[in-house]
């Protein structure tokens, strides 16, 4: 009866060929998440790879349109003061003018 038993408690604790296709199955299945996974993991480096650079590039153009606009800046600045000038000396002239000091 001890032998008997055993031999059950053996029978019962082997993997059959069923169990073992089986769990086959779900080891494939877990294979294939897992090249899944890294795949999307190798996409995410890319992509971040790509923004970084890019990031990099907004930054510089943001640099040079900076530098643009200070330039722009500085000549609006002296056209104001050269028709500032102008105005000036116009005025002086048309009140010369109608002064009568050049007659």
């Amino acid at each position: 009866m001890d032998d008997s038993s055993t031999v059950q408690e053996r029978r019962s604790t082997m993997i059959t060929e069923t169990d073992f296709h089986r769990m086959e199955r779900k080891i494939d299945s877990v294979s294939e998440a897992l090249n899944k996974l890294v795949l999307v993991e190798e996409r995410q480096s890319n992509q971040n790879l790509i923004i970084q650079g890019q990031q990099i590039e907004i930054a510089t153009l943001k640099t040079l349109i900076a530098a643009q606009e200070k330039k722009l800046d500085m000549w609006i600045n002296r056209g104001t003061g050269f028709w500032a000038v102008v105005v000036t000396l116009w005025a002086v002239t048309q009140f010369v003018a109608s002064r009568g000091f050049f007659k």
